[in-house]
């Protein structure tokens, strides 16, 4: 009967000094960095210039699109990886 009530002694001494002595790891924090809003809203077109042929001002139109869409484009991918890094971090 004391060899009883001396084993279960010993086994909550040992049970409650392996909790005292638990540290739980430390927490770590990530934080994504994103560019500002401003950086990832679209381009807005200019307007049509006046040119003197409609030559003239049909190419400058077709090159202003074209640099313009590959802008939008590229905010477009970027605006993609806040999406992505935002579903991940939930």
């Amino acid at each position: 009967m004391r060899l009883n009530r001396f084993v279960v002694a010993m086994s909550m001494a040992a049970s409650l000094s392996a909790c005292a002595s638990f540290r739980p790891p430390p927490v770590v924090e990530v934080q994504a960095k994103t560019p500002p809003a401003a950086l990832m809203q679209d381009t807005q077109h200019a307007p049509r210039p006046p040119g003197n042929t409609v030559a003239d001002l049909a190419k400058g139109i077709v090159n202003e699109r074209g640099r313009v869409d590959m802008c939008n484009a590229d905010k477009a991918g970027l605006r993609g990886c806040k999406r992505s890094s935002q579903t991940s971090d939930t």
